[in-house]
Formats: C-alpha cells, structure tokens, sequence
C-alpha cells in the first residue's frame, strides 16, 4: 500500500530550481531518488515555479496567520490534513511547527529533520527543550554526526530515536571532469563564510599567477560586496563577484573550477560546499567547522581563520601542479556523500517507522 509522506519544509523556503538553497536543494535530490516518491508531498509557503519532480503544495495560511508563520503554518496543515491525513510528517529545521503538529496530531509518526546547529533553532536551544522534542518525537534526523553530537549535549538516556542522514550531493559526471585556473568561492558573500579574508589572500598570491582567476557567487551582504570589490580591485577581470546561480550552474561552475575555498569560522552543520567540491574533483581549502572535519579527514587542505594560512594554502595549490592534480584525485576518489547514499539512509529510517 502506498506511504503518503508529508515533507514540511520553513515557510520561506524555496522549493524552485532557480533559487533553492542547501536544504531545499538536499530534500530535493534525496526525495527525488526515493521509493517513496509516488507518496511524498512537500509543503511549504507559495512558489511561482516550483520543482516539478516532486510534488510540492503551496500552504496559504490564510486567517492562521494570525498565529505567526510556524503556528499559521502548523494549524493551516492540521486543517488541510482533516480529509487526507498523511501516514508520517517530516519536518525540517523548525521545531516549533514540529512540536505543535505533534501536539495536534499525537497519532501520526513524527520526524524532525536537522540541517543546523540544534543551539541555533528556536525549541531546541536548550538541554530541557531537546529532551522533550526527543521525548515526542518518533525519530530526529541529523545532517551529520556533528549534529547529533551537539543536539546530544547535556542529556542522557536512549539515543536511539536519533539518525545520521549525511546530505548527499549529485555527482553529474561520470570522470573528473577539466579543470580550469580559477578559484571559486561559492558560499553566501557574508564576513561569517570567510569572504573577506578569503579575497584578501587571492589579492596577494593571484598577482604571481596572471593566467589564474577567482569567481565568487552567492547572494551576500551590501558591506561585504563593496569591501569584497575594493580588496579584488587590483585583480582586475581576473577576479569577478557574482550573484545567486540556479543550482545546474553552480554544478558546472564546481565541474570547471581547480580550487574551492570554504574557510568559514562560522561552525557548519554539514558543509554542502565542501562535498559538492569534493564531488566534482576540486582542491578543497577549507577550515574545520563543525561538520566540515568530517570531510577533510577524507580530502582538502585545512586552513586556520588568517589570511596567512589561506595565502600559504592558495600558494602550495596554485604553485605546485603535482600537488594540485594529487589533491583534485584526493577529492575525486574520497568522495562519500552521494544522493544514492542520503537517499538510501533515508529510507532505513522511514521504513523502520512505517514496517
């Protein structure tokens, strides 16, 4: 008998090719490659273009907006549901639609889907408010093992209700694909992803090397963007700061690309970029944030948050093309985050829920 599975994305989200982001992007691929797919439905705020190959409803919250975005939204589905009740709901990063949905409908099974730091998210701040969500929740999923590390602080007890569903990546190409000389920054153009120090470091080891370039693309703060362009000034038209892409040209932007730089000081949950770096066969510079560890024990230079260890990181890559080639092989060959993969973790929760 076929699952129906409701998939509840913020209701900001979007859910649309051309400016999805890392969460919509991974709820795209995994359930996409599902075998479940015939009985999923993604829910979320209203989309002029969404993703045609899973299903996706548009949730007006009409008169529950009165009880903000996370309550209107949480009542609005109580209410869609009445006539056709989902067998398990999957919510992603909002523990307070979570929570109330479990509240409403204490029968269904439940899941909370992680993509950030549990501290961050409103409902799990603390050791107490985690321990409830875990008390009511059938099963909580974690981005990476980093996240279950840290929703686990402070409490104690059975774990077992807590998955590890790493966010699996496309990997498009069936070789490593050609590389050109250029460096890519593709993040969110914001002092807290590394820009600045990340462009200053360019500025000073690119002059050495007129035929390699830099690209940096991401929507980002107006201060960052006109700092970012006086500290590329020098580079000329070999350095270029472009905005939001639609995710097929970000893929081909990684598939050309030598290098990739995430050298964050921010902790990241998971790191999408780095994977994604890793799947196309990049150098990968990055620092050890959060979830990024676990990938550079597989590939990539680790750097410290200086512009002296980013320089010293970009001149070994970018000076040395033996090192160069053995870092993009690294990465092509140690790559371990593939959708098959997520998709497949996955349903080893969903089915232990449903069977």
């Amino acid at each position: 008998m076929r699952k129906k599975i409701a998939i509840i994305l913020p209701y900001r989200a979007n859910f649309n090719p051309e400016t999805a982001g890392g969460l919509e992007i991974g709820v795209y691929y995994q359930n996409k490659a599902s075998s479940f797919l015939d009985g999923i439905t993604v829910y979320g705020g209203p989309q002029a273009a969404p993703y045609k190959e899973v299903p996706y409803h548009s949730v007006g919250l009409g008169a529950y907006r009165l009880f903000g975005k996370n309550g209107g939204l949480s009542r609005a589905l109580n209410h869609l549901w009445q006539s056709d009740m989902p067998d398990m709901f999957e919510v992603h990063n909002r523990a307070t639609v979570f929570m109330n949905l479990v509240s409403l409908l204490p029968e269904v099974p439940s899941v909370l889907y992680l993509h950030n730091v549990p501290q961050t998210i409103k409902g799990l701040k603390t050791a107490s408010e985690r321990a409830r969500v875990l008390e009511k929740a059938s099963a909580i999923i974690c981005c990476s093992s980093w996240v279950k590390t840290r929703f686990c602080e402070g409490l104690s007890g059975d774990f077992s209700k807590l998955h590890v569903v790493v966010n699996g990546v496309p990997r498009p190409w069936e070789k490593k694909p050609k590389k050109e000389k250029m460096v890519l920054f593709p993040n969110r153009l914001i002092t807290d992803k590394g820009t600045e120090l990340f462009a200053e470091a360019l500025s000073t080891v690119l002059p050495r090397y007129p035929d390699w370039k830099c690209l940096f693309v991401g929507a980002g703060d107006e201060d960052v963007l006109e700092r970012l362009d006086q500290i590329l000034k020098p580079l000329g038209g070999r350095a270029e700061v472009q905005g939001l892409k639609p995710y097929d040209e970000i893929l081909d932007l990684f598939a050309s690309s030598s290098i990739i730089g995430v050298p964050v000081f921010c902790d990241e949950a998971f790191g999408r970029t780095a994977a994604e770096a890793l799947a196309a066969g990049a150098a990968l510079i990055a620092t050890n944030k959060g979830g990024l560890d676990d990938i550079l024990q597989r590939a990539g230079l680790r750097v410290d948050y200086t512009v002296e260890s980013m320089i010293e990181a970009l001149e070994k890559l970018i000076g040395n093309e033996e090192l160069l080639l053995q870092e993009q092989e690294k990465s092509w060959t140690n790559f371990d985050y593939s959708v098959e993969q997520s998709a497949d973790q996955l349903e080893a929760v969903r089915e232990k829920l449903f069977f």
